[in-house]
């Protein structure tokens, strides 16, 4: 299956001015574009050497789920194993593996995975942000 772009996964990273130490002085807005590129990012290097060096769907998926849900729709099970270069089974295994992290909930009944969507656990949402925080820090030559 192959996998399909987030909506504006492609939008080039706004500058953000001042110091940057953290998700509160970074700005929701940052943290969702820098999702954004790294998610592009990892579907280019995919495309580029192919999947089989590459697999990590349970991080595809985490990056689908806080983007979909900054940006106010929040992926269905199906959409979400589209997103991944899984092939589906293995894509839901997965799934099932990060509801059981407490990092992924279902909104709605997982037999309907065409109208079940899905959002980060506050917990998960704390930590992603938190990484995509760290990259930026990382950049700037901060921490």
């Amino acid at each position: 299956m192959t996998a399909r772009p987030l909506p504006d996964a492609g939008r080039s990273l706004r500058s953000v001015p001042g110091m940057r130490t953290g998700p509160d002085d970074l700005g929701r807005e940052a943290l969702l574009q820098r999702a954004r590129d790294i998610f592009r990012l990892r579907r280019s290097r995919v495309q580029r050497f192919g999947r089989g060096m590459f697999g990590e769907p349970a991080w595809d998926m985490l990056l689908a789920v806080y983007i979909g849900d900054r940006q106010g729709s929040s992926p269905t099970i199906a959409q979400l194993t589209g997103f991944t270069d899984a092939p589906p089974k293995v894509a839901l295994r997965w799934l099932d593996h990060l509801i059981g992290e407490n990092l992924v909930m279902l909104d709605g009944p997982r037999d309907v995975p065409e109208r079940t969507s899905l959002c980060l656990t506050p917990s998960a949402r704390h930590k992603l942000e938190a990484y995509l925080s760290e990259t930026f820090a990382e950049r700037d030559g901060i921490g």
